[in-house]
């Protein structure tokens, strides 16, 4: 269960891998800047 964030000029790309990459039925997800409102980060 890898989790891997590129960010890239227009957009975030959040790559799934196993089990996380099944539940939420994509291994990519492409969010443009624009798209997001709030981060919020927790350790």
């Amino acid at each position: 269960m890898s989790r891997k964030i590129i960010f890239n000029e227009q957009e975030c790309i959040l790559e799934l891998k196993g089990l996380l990459s099944f539940y939420a039925l994509k291994r990519r997800v492409v969010m443009p800047y624009s798209l997001i409102k709030n981060v919020f980060v927790v350790f």
